[in-house]
């Protein structure tokens, strides 16, 4: 006698992301710069500075830190307090603003912008 084969299980596939879920990234919406430290103008330091920055629901910085140094502490301190201040669109994710950390912001600190 033959036993009957059950058929195969149905194959899940992956679930597919609503029309709209992708994650956008906060945009930094401040159009002022920070200012150059007049001690850096008269040692001509320059470099970049590395911010990582939390951002609300609501564009507004909820915390930030220094990822990586210009090499020079007070360029580093003005963006600091600069970025702070700051304010952004906020993040998305499907169209819904989420509060996000981790977004990376980094400003050239050059001789020929300074004010």
């Amino acid at each position: 006698t033959t036993l009957p084969i059950a058929p195969p299980a149905p194959v899940q596939s992956a679930p597919v992301a609503p029309a709209g879920s992708d994650r956008v990234a906060p945009k930094l919406r401040t159009r002022d710069e920070p200012p150059y430290p007049a001690q850096s103008l008269r040692a001509n330091e320059e470099g970049t500075t590395h911010l990582e920055v939390c951002v609300s629901n609501a564009g507004r910085v909820t915390s930030a830190s220094v990822a990586g140094s210009s090499g020079h502490a007070r360029l580093d301190d003005s963006a600091l307090r600069w970025i702070r201040n700051a304010r952004f669109s906020p993040g998305q994710v499907g169209g819904v603003a989420q509060s996000m950390c981790g977004h990376d912001v980094y400003y050239e600190w050059r001789l020929d912008r300074a004010r």
